[in-house]
């Protein structure tokens, strides 16, 4: 369970309508001689990629969620800010480089090429990296190290594929068949996967105690989005490449690479949580069934079940001991992973970090009296099995 702050709302809220304002601006490079229904068909080819990430999204986010609206201003960034500061950025260096007359050949043909694979790699993934950096910096209670880098990274990259793929879809509409197999079944980790291994990196920095080393962080985090990028749209033009083995080359180590930063990253979140709560399980706070409970989602799922019943036999609202379990268990695990993180940064006695741990175990206290009534009593457990 998260601390819904009203300034990380009202934040979240900015990023939306920036995102949405950027979408706006980008309506004019919509049309086509099909009209409105061909962009209706664009739009939803390119959702079938944004449906295939958020299940990625909801597979490795579903032991400690974000809110809704979280994800929802990380993918607008992606599909209106991001892009439109990558659009600038191409803008620009297109136009230096036909200025400056950098390539041997200065056809546009030959412009399009380099940009295509040697600065959209940098332009775009800094537009992407900044909208991840964003929420790392002004939305820390939401970004707790590599798994929610990952989730943010990779919804940013959907939002920005999103809108990109409308585009290549309504300019080729009368190939709009082979463009989505090109763009999607031949190439599904793209931007989605690069600018995930940003925010993986990027994670990690949310658990140092300098500057310094917080900032070190960003050179994995850029060097790794940029180099798949730059690999993707350059590795064609290698000798001896034929397109089956680019296919091969350009996905499957980036699964690989991927699916290692996920089980990764989830593995640490949940040695995190455990270590965190040890301590309060030392100082009586919990039990240790509490922390067993939350590391199974059978125990999980089970404990919901007994806290309905429970509140049921009482005469609660249906649905009321499900949601207290759930707020329960989610207060556990952000508790655990706070107190891990605020001792390894070093900030465990900060004034904000002591009034977060005071509101997560008032929480606690006072969801363990809605399953147990006022009546409840030290070393009283949850019946998990």
């Amino acid at each position: 369970m998260k601390r819904q702050r009203s300034s990380g709302f009202v934040i979240a809220v900015f990023m939306i309508i920036l995102g949405a304002f950027g979408v706006w601006m980008i309506l004019p490079e919509l049309e086509s001689p099909e009209g409105i229904s061909g962009v209706f068909v664009a739009a939803l080819y390119a959702l079938i990629p944004v449906v295939a990430i958020g299940f990625f999204v909801w597979l490795i986010d579903s032991w400690e969620p974000e809110p809704l609206w979280m994800y929802v201003a990380a993918f607008m960034c992606g599909a209106g800010s991001s892009i439109i500061l990558a659009v600038v950025l191409n803008g620009y260096a297109g136009d230096y480089i036909s200025s400056q007359a950098i390539l041997p050949s200065n056809s546009q043909l030959d412009i399009n090429l380099y940009l295509a694979s040697h600065v959209a790699p940098l332009t775009e993934e800094f537009s992407k990296g900044l909208a991840v950096f964003f929420i790392y910096k002004y939305l820390k209670n939401y970004f707790n190290g590599p798994v929610d880098g990952i989730v943010y990274g990779a919804l940013v990259g959907s939002g920005f594929a999103f809108t990109e793929n409308i585009l290549y879809f309504v300019r080729n509409y009368d190939e709009i068949d082979v463009v989505f197999k090109l763009r999607f079944l031949d190439g599904p980790l793209n931007h989605e996967a690069w600018t995930a291994a940003f925010g993986f990196f990027l994670g990690f920095a949310t658990l140092m105690r300098s500057r310094l080393t917080k900032a070190l962080w960003l050179v994995p985090a850029m060097v790794s989005a940029v180099a798949g990028h730059w690999f993707n749209n350059a590795a064609l033009t290698f000798s001896n490449m034929s397109y089956e083995r680019y296919v091969i080359l350009s996905n499957v180590p980036t699964a690989v690479a991927l699916t290692g930063f996920a089980l990764y990253a989830r593995w640490q979140q949940k040695r995190f949580v455990v270590n965190g709560l040890k301590d309060y399980v030392e100082a009586g706070w919990l039990l240790q069934s509490d922390v067993d409970m939350i590391l199974s989602l059978a125990r999980r799922l089970s404990a919901r079940h007994w806290s309905e019943t429970r509140l049921l036999g009482r005469g609660s609202p249906r649905g009321r001991g499900t949601k207290a379990m759930k707020d329960y268990q989610q207060a556990l695990i952000e508790l655990g992973y706070f107190r891990t993180t605020a001792l390894k940064t070093g900030e465990v006695h900060s004034e904000e970090n002591r009034e977060r741990e005071r509101f997560l175990l008032g929480e606690i206290v006072r969801l363990r009296t809605i399953f147990f009534g006022n009546g409840v009593k030290d070393g009283q457990s949850i019946p998990a099995e």
